[in-house]
């Protein structure tokens, strides 16, 4: 299967991509118009078409990742809350890389607020009541 992120560029004006919002999968093909708007199709549900403008112009992510107890002997799992710019991912993922978290850790424990200032808290996605 091809990549879901980027399918192809049939021209420098056309992209196409699948549509994670639903289920359905849909593959959008998005055109920019001259003056700065977008053409969407392919999509099955109006819900597409808002997916397709938001990841054309500011596309977001979750990020997922780990951080490490205080001692070091223990991963975390941890997200953030809500999505971020996709530009700014790699620094978020750095930011919460060099933290170290304090045991015990309980699901929605924030470990990071607003990482790199997106507005986004990077969440513990796990419990960890000890290092044992």
């Amino acid at each position: 299967m091809e990549d879901c992120e980027t399918l192809t560029m049939i021209d420098k004006e056309i992209r196409e991509f699948y549509c994670i919002i639903c289920p359905i999968g849909c593959r959008l093909s998005v055109k920019e118009k001259p003056d700065g708007g977008i053409s969407v199709s392919g999509n099955e549900c109006p819900r597409g078409v808002g997916y397709a403008e938001s990841e054309v112009r500011n596309p977001e992510r979750i990020l997922t990742t780990t951080v490490r107890s205080e001692s070091g002997e223990s991963l975390i799992p941890v997200r953030s809350d809500k999505p971020v710019p996709l530009k700014l991912l790699r620094e978020c993922v750095i930011k919460a890389n060099g933290v170290r978290a304090s045991i015990p850790v309980h699901v929605g424990d924030v470990i990071v607020r607003n990482v790199r200032e997106t507005g986004a808290d990077i969440v513990a996605s796990a419990d960890l009541q000890s290092e044992e």
